[in-house]
């Protein structure tokens, strides 16, 4: 599996996008990793104007005791079980403690479900 990675500094991001600075990439073998685990975490909005999105990403467990975040921001959620499920056939555990897959199998908003979980 491979995941490309971009700087948290914007000029940077931006000179990545461009072509002009090399991206971060690592890649790794599914039979190394132990489990992958979904995350999603609504973000504390401080401002009404503040459209960024929440927290979103996968982590795997690797066999060597280390940890990989793979972001999913930006996975159409209509793909996630898709993806999941192709995980799966890799012998690869998915754990999903937050509900997303049946709030995605629902069809529904993955904001608005999480938005209205704690209320």
């Amino acid at each position: 599996m491979i995941g490309t990675f971009f700087d948290k500094n914007e000029i940077k991001k931006v000179l990545q996008l461009l072509n002009l600075k090399k991206k971060y990439v690592k890649s790794f073998k599914y039979s190394d990793v132990n489990k992958a685990e979904l995350i999603y975490k609504s973000k504390k909005r401080m401002s009404p104007f503040d459209f960024t999105g929440d927290y979103f990403y996968m982590i795997f467990d690797m066999s060597t005791g280390e940890k990989q975040a793979l972001n999913l921001e930006k996975m159409d959620s209509s793909r996630l079980e898709s993806f999941v499920f192709f995980l799966s056939s890799k012998n690869m555990i998915v754990e999903d403690q937050s509900g997303v897959l049946e709030a995605s199998g629902h069809h529904e908003n993955l904001f608005e479900h999480f938005a209205n979980v704690g209320e």
